[in-house]
């Protein structure tokens, strides 16, 4: 399931910020929230695999409608729109 996928990315950037030394837990210094946070909003502009992951989806979605005859939109649109006009699914 891609939330769970996207979790588990995030829980390794997570480790890699605050992960054990020793067995000893390093000092969390900032919130994840405030980690993934713009540079111009005080964070260090990481970003959440989620976010990324829909940013990614809408880029694609962007280009089956705007672009016409590709391969990726035939199969789309045979697999999930049957007789539907695209954009009502």
């Amino acid at each position: 399931e891609p939330k769970k996928i996207c979790h588990k990315l995030d829980q390794i950037s997570r480790n890699f910020w605050w992960g054990d030394k020793e067995g000893q837990r390093k000092m969390h210094f900032m919130k994840w929230d405030k980690i993934c946070r713009r540079k111009v909003n005080g964070g260090l502009g990481i970003s959440k695999t989620e976010s990324v992951n829909r940013a990614l989806l809408a880029n694609q979605v962007w280009r089956i409608v705007k672009e016409d005859h590709t391969i990726l939109k035939e199969i789309i649109v045979k697999k999930y729109c049957n007789s539907e006009e695209f954009m009502q699914v």
